[in-house]
Parts: C-alpha cells; structure tokens; sequence
C-alpha cells in the first residue's frame, strides 16, 4: 500500500479529517483549536487561530474543515491535534486493484478542459451569475479483458 492510499485507509468517521489534492494527501486526528465564528472577516480569524497557536508552542499549526458556500454560515475549521502527510493519491493510485491488471485511467474531462470550466466559473461568478458552483470530474477506468474487480478484498469502497 502506498503512503497516500494508507492515510485514505486509516480514515474513520468522527474526529479524522482527509485531504487529498494533485499534490499532497492529509489526515489529521482531533481539533486542539477551533476558529471562532463571529463578525471578524474569516481570513483575519483563521490568521488569529494559527498565531495563538505558534505562540502556544506549536512550530507549524495548519486549519483544516470546510467553509461554507453560504459566507453568513459559521466555517468549520479548526487546527487538528495530529496531522500526517503524504504524496498525491495520484502516485500510487488503484493499489487495491489486482496488481496483474493493467488498467487504463482516463479523467473525464481531461485535466486542461476541467481547468477552464473552473475559469469560466469563477469569471461568471464574479460577473454575478450565480454564486455556487459544483463541478465535478471523475476517472474512468477500463480493465483488461477477463479482470475480475470484484475479486479484489479491498474494493468494497469503490464498486
């Protein structure tokens, strides 16, 4: 198993956080500081919370959750107790596949025409179109003939 899939394999329901993007992959375990939710601008609280924390002894705090859509509806953010890193899911994707199979990924849409649907998003939102925007890609993937995926023990969470 590589790095990445074993912190996506070590994430639980409950206090964990998973992160993944083209370049890293997170998991971080419980929350040693939440950011405040009040009329401060969200950047000003979020720079607050890490600096209390630096000043509390931690060298390097991160914020990790979510923020909301809706800019009246309090973050979820808060700077977890334990944070483990790895490269990018990408690196060492499908090792749960039968390792004799040779799949093929195709994104859909390729990465280049994903990027300027996101562009012409945010320039719409900016124009005041709309003001929420869900775009999504995904990985087709196409095995051999007569590779059984099912077969696979550790699929459960992808068929």
């Amino acid at each position: 198993m590589g790095l990445a899939t074993g912190l996506l394999d070590a994430y639980a329901p409950g206090d964990a956080r998973f992160f993944a993007s083209p370049t890293r992959t997170l998991l971080a375990h419980g929350v040693r500081a939440e950011v405040p939710h009040d009329e401060r601008p969200l950047p000003r609280r979020v720079a607050e919370t890490l600096e209390a924390r630096r000043a509390a002894g931690d060298p390097a705090p991160l914020v990790v959750g979510a923020v909301p859509f809706d800019q009246d509806a309090p973050a979820a953010l808060a700077v977890p107790e334990t944070a483990r890193w790895a490269p990018p899911l990408a690196e060492d994707p499908l090792i749960a596949l039968p390792p004799a199979a040779r799949w093929q990924i195709r994104p859909v849409p390729e990465p280049a025409v994903y990027g300027d649907a996101v562009a012409e998003a945010v320039r719409r939102m900016k124009r005041g179109d709309f003001s929420k925007v869900v775009l999504a890609r995904t990985l087709e993937l196409t095995a051999p003939a007569g590779t059984d995926a099912t077969a696979a023990p550790d699929l459960p969470g992808l068929l």
